[in-house]
């Protein structure tokens, strides 16, 4: 029960090849510590056998573990991984990187957490750290939220107008993979820009 010992065991394991790191990887999620390059390996084999550990790594009080569990959920891409990572967006710790929260939703591609999105986005203007806002608008835009355009130009006026239009590099990513043609008189009207 011991989480530190029960990590080191596993590293042992795997360093005598008992374990592969992706089992490894799996088997901390019982218990121990991963780093962020174990999450990631389990993310990139979109292990399936993952899914019910890492929604109980959402529910602790880890927001460093509580975001790379998200991320790792929405990289898998198990549907039912969508209510609780929304359970997490909105209940979570949002004062530390929490932004592959909502970018998980968006990768998720579930469009239930469309309103969660927007309604946390507009009840937590105020005390919004900018990498949470964005992640935020990310997701919405990965959904194709109603009126995600309107809302990415509004948001995009507001950094010119704050002078933090050089934060914007995700958000306009995001809008280039969409391939939509609605983003060229955007993605155009900032083109002049010598900040981004």
């Amino acid at each position: 029960p011991n989480p530190q010992l029960k990590t080191t065991v596993i590293n042992a394991l795997v360093q005598i090849g008992e374990l592969t790191s992706l089992q490894g990887a799996v088997a901390k999620l019982d218990g121990g510590y991963l780093q962020d390059t174990e999450y990631a390996e389990i993310g990139k084999a979109k292990e399936q056998g993952a899914v019910d550990l890492l929604i109980a790594r959402l529910r602790t009080n880890e927001p460093y573990h509580v975001n790379l569990a998200a991320r790792t959920l929405g990289e898998i891409g198990d549907p039912r991984a969508v209510e609780p990572v929304i359970h997490a967006l909105v209940y979570g710790n949002h004062n530390y990187g929490m932004s592959d929260v909502p970018r998980a939703l968006g990768k998720l591609g579930d469009r239930k957490a469309i309103e969660p999105l927007q309604l946390f986005l507009r009840n937590s203007q105020q005390i919004m750290q900018y990498d949470l806002r964005v992640a935020v608008l990310e997701a919405l835009v990965a959904l194709k939220a109603p009126n995600y355009l309107e809302d990415i130009a509004a948001e995009l006026k507001k950094m010119t107008d704050n002078g933090s239009l050089h934060q914007a590099a995700p958000l306009l990513a995001a809008l280039g993979r969409l391939h939509d043609n609605r983003t060229i008189p955007i993605l155009v009207s900032l083109l002049g820009n010598q900040q981004i």
